[in-house]
């Protein structure tokens, strides 16, 4: 699922009810999340041309991507969105809850348990600095929700 950041209303904390009361994440350009079923076909046997279908491991991977500024975005923290993704972190990472509300429908998803990759570039057309977020995550949870920000 990929969302323009003026569709959604991100906030990010350190738990799922955290991260629904945490501040909203400023200039987001965009979020795309995917769930990745790991499917496989596998040969049935020797001999034979036919296969069966599995399932391994569910993947859960998502990005954020917006323009780069130095308010504190995670939850009241008092550091800039790089420093609470973890980006300077030599230490194990804290796992971040991300709560995404589409504001057209109003419902809400929370990618729980996110950890993962941050950089920095300035390959965008108009010069802007950009930071990307490139996570996983363990899990994730969808709720009904009234529309608007």
């Amino acid at each position: 699922m990929k969302y323009t950041g003026d569709e959604v209303v991100v906030r990010i904390g350190t738990s799922a009810t955290n991260c629904l009361a945490a501040p909203p994440l400023t200039n987001v350009e965009s979020l795309t999340y995917k769930v990745n079923q790991d499917v496989t076909q596998v040969a049935v046997g020797i001999g034979s041309r036919g296969t069966e279908v599995y399932g391994t491991l569910v993947k859960y991977t998502g990005t954020i991507v917006r323009w780069v500024d130095e308010l504190a975005e995670v939850s009241g923290a008092t550091a800039s969105f790089a420093t609470n993704v973890g980006a300077f972190s030599i230490g194990a990472l804290t796992p971040l809850f991300v709560a995404v509300k589409n504001k057209l429908t109003g419902t809400v998803i929370v990618l729980c348990g996110c950890i993962g990759d941050y950089q920095e570039d300035l390959k965008t057309a108009d010069g802007f600095l950009e930071e990307t977020w490139t996570f996983m995550f363990a899990s994730i949870t969808n709720t009904a929700g009234s529309p608007g920000a």
